[in-house]
């Protein structure tokens, strides 16, 4: 009995450490691994803040020279020139590496490149504008004007290499406060340990629905989500970076993916003013000032895309930016978030507001709708590039951008089909770096961090749903998710299995609203996931036909244009599906919804700190506040504070159940 009394009072103890000394104890400077006698040139056509001065002295720290210039000392009437001339010319001899410019496109303009050559004419000519980007410092040696007629760049006609020789990044603030916050943030944010900042922040929106015609093209569906899930699943997690998820929840086709909160400006404000993120991703349609939702209400019910049913509203935009936030990288893959003409952008905005680097389109980028993966081409290949260089390869923020656009250059140039082959040459130039290239983070593997970060999504009193797998099937381990099992090659006609012991059925008491099917249209995999009380959603092998039929009072219809199977009443339930050739399985992983009376909350069966970590995140939350969640209030009190964490304590050590 003594024994587990001091358990319970160490473990406590180590509980009232993490939740008052830790957030406001000492702040530790990362170790980096840059080269010793790197250098990183500072231009600065602004008075620089004091700050500036702790953020020179912290890259010092770190091993790094700093030289800062002024236009005044550059030679020559074209500074833009003179600085290109003198970093080519101190390339060696100071080891240049890294270059910041300070200074908005009014005072120190971006160059202007032309994406599309004098030989070429097509419906897409008033798209291809001159596409400003401080790529022609990155790449120092480079002829970018070969047929000498003035326009920079052109495809294919200068026939243009990108192999970066140093690291840009441009800070294009002007004000001396709004430096001063920019820096001040950018220490802060650089000096935090990684278990301070190992979040992501993903906010995924639909860019376009199947049907949609766009300059004689007939787009795909595209969902955002479907990207911010590749990553969490190729690079995230296994670093340690806890995902945190904001899908589309509204309209006739809501996010098939999980999310952890409704994509929305309250939530996306919300996540921004609270929390610290390493990586915050945004992919959805944008403007010089903001970047929107994109939703369709089938008003008509004819499942036919109309323009005049989808609307946009707005996301995130220079008015709801939090006035604070506390740092990060956000990769904005959207159009024209950084015109630089634009005197507060979203991204001299975000960074003027205590964000530390932002990595946006000056002008529209580009890519398809079909986007699956890297070999696909666009502007989400340079995502994806760049976040597996920055999270994966350690690299830092300058080396992972600029060789992500590098890569994309030399090995996708031609991988997008939907689009103009100049469209690849334009986001060459569009996508810039705006902050510091110099920033780096510095992992930890001990670093405690949860697949999935809330619960939000689980209402009610579902439970775990055990399927019965059909007789002859091929059993996989399958984790793509938190764990669960494939079942796969089973044969044409008609077969058995079942769900919660019911034959041929899923049936959930707790879903109300009507039942989405959609399919997987690569593949042969069926996943069922669980929306608590919102939907279930199945992924259906490519090719899979469903025939109109009625089973115990549940309907089913085949809508040919979506490739969807609406069903009609309270459950699903799939019915002498035969005369076809098709493959599916059962991931049930996705279908495990935890007792909600549960403690183990990341759900690896045992109540240890890594629970103790996902309770903190809702620390202090009201009943009122839209994170609350009775999971966590375990007095029922309406407020989760220290009583909870104390109960909390006292199972510290137990075995979680799967129910």
């Amino acid at each position: 009995m003594e024994k587990e009394i001091n358990k319970r009072l160490t473990v406590i103890t180590v509980l009232i450490i993490m939740f008052t000394v830790l957030p406001m104890g000492k702040q530790f400077i990362t170790s980096f691994s840059i080269k010793k006698d790197d250098t990183l040139v500072v231009f600065s056509t602004a008075s620089l803040p004091d700050s500036f001065t702790e953020f020179k002295n912290l890259k010092e720290s770190e091993g790094l020279n700093v030289i800062v210039i002024t236009p005044q000392e550059l030679q020559g009437e074209d500074k833009v020139v003179s600085l290109r001339d003198y970093l080519r010319d101190r390339l060696k001899t100071l080891n240049i590496k890294y270059l910041m410019i300070i200074g908005s496109d009014s005072k120190f303009p971006m160059v202007r490149f032309y994406p599309r050559g004098d030989g070429r004419s097509d419906e897409f000519d008033g798209y291809f504008e001159p596409t400003p980007s401080d790529i022609f410092f990155a790449c120092l040696n480079e002829e970018f004007d070969k047929d000498g007629d003035g326009k920079l760049g052109e495809y294919p006609d200068d026939n243009i290499h990108v192999k970066p020789e140093i690291f840009v990044g441009r800070i294009p603030i002007d004000d001396k406060e709004e430096l001063d916050r920019y820096f001040s943030s950018l220490v802060r944010f650089e000096k935090l340990p990684f278990s301070r900042k190992n979040k992501a922040l993903l906010a995924g929106a639909y860019l376009s629905f199947r049907g949609k015609e766009w300059m004689g093209r007939t787009l795909k569906t595209e969902d955002g989500a479907e990207f911010m899930e590749k990553i969490i699943d190729e690079i995230l997690v296994k670093n340690r970076i806890t995902p945190i998820r904001l899908y589309e929840d509204e309209g006739t086709l809501p996010s098939a993916f999980l999310h952890d909160f409704p994509l929305n400006t309250v939530n996306l404000r919300k996540l921004l003013s609270e929390e610290t993120f390493s990586l915050i991703s945004i992919n959805a349609h944008g403007s010089p000032y903001s970047v929107a939702r994109y939703i369709w209400n089938d008003r008509d019910g004819d499942y036919t895309l109309s323009e005049s049913e989808t609307t946009f509203k707005s996301l995130l935009s220079t008015g709801t930016l939090p006035d604070e936030i506390n740092g990060g990288i956000i990769f904005a893959a959207s159009c024209l978030t950084a015109t630089p003409e634009a005197p507060n952008s979203l991204a001299k905005t975000f960074l003027s507001k205590g964000g530390s680097a932002y990595i946006g389109a000056t002008r529209i980028s580009w890519g398809p709708s079909y986007w699956k993966d890297i070999e696909d081409g666009g502007l989400l290949t340079i995502d994806y590039l760049f976040t597996k260089n920055f999270i994966d390869e350690d690299q830092s923020l300058g080396e992972a951008f600029w060789n992500a656009i590098s890569e994309y250059h030399e090995n996708y140039f031609e991988s997008d089909k939907e689009d103009p082959v100049e469209a690849a040459q334009m986001n060459t130039y569009t996508f810039n770096l705006f902050g510091d290239p110099t920033l780096k983070i510095d992992k930890d593997g001990n670093a405690p961090f949860m697949k999935r970060y809330s619960v939000f999504g689980f209402k009610k009193d579902n439970e775990f749903v055990p399927v019965e797998v059909p007789t002859g099937a091929n059993i996989e381990p399958f984790d793509r998710v938190d764990g669960g099992f494939l079942i796969k090659n089973i044969g044409a006609g008609e077969y058995n299995f079942s769900v919660n012991n019911i034959p041929m059925s899923f049936n959930f008491n707790e879903i109300e609203s009507p039942v989405y099917i959609y399919p997987e249209e690569n593949g042969n995999e069926l996943y069922l996931h669980i929306f608590g009380d919102k939907k279930i959603v199945i992924h259906l092998s490519h090719g899979l036909k469903f025939k109109e039929c009625m089973t115990k009072g549940v309907k089913f219809y085949y809508d040919s244009y979506r490739n969807i199977l609406l069903v009609e009443g309270g459950g699903v339930m799939i019915f002498n599906i035969s005369d076809e050739d098709y493959s599916f399985s059962v991931n049930t992983g996705d279908a495990i919804v935890f007792n909600p009376n549960g403690l183990d909350y990341n759900h690896d069966f045992i109540i240890n700190e890594e629970d103790i970590f996902v309770f903190a995140h809702h620390f202090g939350i009201k009943k009122e506040d839209a994170m609350y969640n009775s999971l966590f209030d375990l007095d029922k009190n309406g407020l989760i504070d220290g009583e909870d964490l104390i109960e909390l304590s006292f199972h510290y050590g137990e075995l979680g159940r799967q129910q």
